[in-house]
């Protein structure tokens, strides 16, 4: 039996406020969101960030979380699936899977 292609997903980590400007807390959510992408067998094939960004101010732009949605929405990954902090469940009215760290 042919071993099947691991599934594509994307990873996105957003932290509302950087105060060491290093982008620690980002980094921190995407190294969780690839290790548990891996327990799953999927492979993060691009990860997109927003740093120092609110998710709560109506007239923040979150160029990365847009520009993921951008992707999800166009095909360009079929099969795929999104990795994200546990505090980000709204995606899944794309007709993706989500699966959080926390799962």
């Amino acid at each position: 039996m042919p071993e099947q292609s691991p599934i594509p997903v994307v990873s996105y980590a957003r932290i509302s406020a950087d105060v060491r400007r290093d982008e620690h807390g980002v980094q921190d959510q995407h190294k969780l969101n690839r290790e548990t992408a891996a327990r799953y067998g999927w492979t993060v094939v691009h990860e997109f960030t927003d740093n120092d960004k609110s998710a709560a101010k109506a007239d923040v732009v979150r160029d990365d979380f847009e520009a993921m949605l951008k992707v999800l929405r166009s095909g360009e990954l079929p099969d795929s699936g999104c990795e994200a902090s546990s505090s980000w469940l709204r995606i899944a009215s794309l007709d993706v899977r989500v699966t959080t760290s926390a799962s």
